[in-house]
Order: C-alpha cells, then structure tokens, then sequence
C-alpha cells in the first residue's frame, strides 16, 4: 500500500480542547488530601526548589505536601550550552483519600540556583524527561525536551518544552493532536496514544473515524512530521493510512475457539 499526504479538509473542528494554559492537572494537594480545593499554581507554591542542592532531587521530596511522598528516579540533563543543565524528580504522592498520583519536579539550574520548570501531576504514570538535541541552525542551538505522560481518563497528555536558546516554549499531545486534525479528511481525527520521537522529529497515532466507539479507532494510522522555528513546534505534514475492512473480525478467547462476528450461532 502506498503512501500519501492527506489532503487538509475543508473548515475541520477538531475534536481536541483548545491548548492556550497548561493543563490544570491538580489531584495531591499540598494538604494531603486527593482533590481536596487545589489547583496547579497552589500545587507550584509547594515546590521549593530554589534553596535545593543538586542532590536533593534524589534523596528528598521537593514538594511539600501533607501525603506520604518518595523520590523514585531523578536526573540531570546536560543542554551543551543551548540551555541550563536542567535537573528533574519523579515523585509518587499517596494521599490518605486517594489513589496514587505521580508527579514530576523539572528545575533549571543557573548561577547556582535552580528555577522551577514544571511541576506536572498525573492519576496514571510519568516517564523521565527524554532530551532531544536540535542541530546548531549558525544562529540559535534548539532543544526540546519530551515528558512522557498518561492520564487514565484523558489519554496521553505529553508536555514538550522547547527553545532556541531564547526562553522556553512548550506545547502538549491536545495541541500537536489537534494541528493534525486540521490536515486529516474530514470525518477523521487522531486519537490516544499517541508516540513522539523527538530525535527524528516525528509521531505516531490512531485515526478514529466520527462514527468510532470511544475505545476503538478503526480509521487507520497517522504519521506527523515536525518542524521547529524559533518560537515555534508544529506539525508541517501528516501522512495518513487508512483502514478498510476487508472481511468479517475474528475473536478469539483462550477458553473457546474463536469466530467471525458475521451473525453465526453460537
């Protein structure tokens, strides 16, 4: 089967919110409790970073909380020069009403003080930050940085910070989804999960059709292509394979043999 760039369809609404703030992902409040009147900036105030030493984002919890909280990875990450060394936690937080929530602490380090990044919060699980460095263009080195991240009731909900050695830029999986929508035919949008490489400035997803049920997309696969500016990350192509059903679906149960959902008995 070939490949082809699909055609943009004509005035397309993307299914995806619009992305203009970060996301308020607030679930382990400063107080212990699980969604307990918190929102993401009160949950910010919490992180102390700014008297923190290198070796704290290993051997201590970073955010003040009330909820029993353990350091399970940490990191540092060398930008050669484009940026700061950026250090970063991740954290399991286990309120006393709640499920288990997952946070990472992100932190730049200059002058000898660090500066809060981001402190993103997840009821489903954090990755490490993924570094991807971007060719030296003769004015500007840029850098992205790729947090991995899903939300059980959301989907994937990555966080991509980016720069060209001038301030931070960011953008999530909502927003790249939903630029990618806008390049489908109609009556197709992306759906979760979608997987960024960063390295090779690409990703891939589902494509649901609109008549989709929520939990299957059968519309095919989507593969984007990005391209970086100064103060911008976009999606510059999509290269859409769609699925055609070919014959009746096959299940099969480890119990019983499978059959064709095509109207036999049972």
């Amino acid at each position: 089967m070939g490949l082809a760039a699909a055609a943009p369809a004509a005035a397309q609404t993307a299914p995806h919110d619009d992305v203009d703030e970060f996301p308020d992902y607030a679930f382990v409040c400063p107080d212990g409790g699980y969604k307990s009147g918190c929102d993401s900036e009160t949950i910010e105030r919490a992180v102390q970073v700014e008297g923190a030493e290198p070796a704290d984002f290993a051997e201590r919890c970073l955010y003040k909380t009330e909820a029993a909280c353990r350091v399970v990875s940490s990191g540092r990450i060398s930008a050669f020069g484009s940026v700061p060394d950026l250090y970063w936690q991740l954290l399991h937080l286990q309120p006393v009403d709640g499920p288990r929530t997952e946070m990472l602490v992100l932190a730049e380090h200059q002058a000898a003080f660090f500066y809060l990044l981001s402190s993103r919060q997840v009821d489903g699980y954090l990755d490490p930050p993924i570094a991807a460095h971007g060719a030296d263009d003769g004015e500007s080195s840029r850098f992205i940085l790729h947090i991995p991240a899903m939300n059980r009731a959301l989907g994937k909900v990555d966080l991509i910070f980016f720069t060209s050695g001038e301030g931070w830029n960011w953008t999530d999986a909502a927003s790249v989804m939903q630029q990618a929508d806008r390049l489908l035919p109609a009556g197709f949008s992306t759906t979760s999960p979608i997987s960024f490489n960063f390295h090779e400035m690409t990703a891939f997803a589902p494509v649901s059709r609109d008549s989709d049920a929520a939990c299957c997309a059968t519309g095919g696969v989507v593969a984007l292509d990005f391209e970086q500016s100064d103060h911008s990350l976009a999606v510059s192509a999509v290269t859409f394979i769609e699925s055609k059903a070919v014959a009746a679906a096959w299940v099969a149960h480890a119990e019983t043999n499978g059959k064709a959902l095509s109207g036999e008995d049972e």
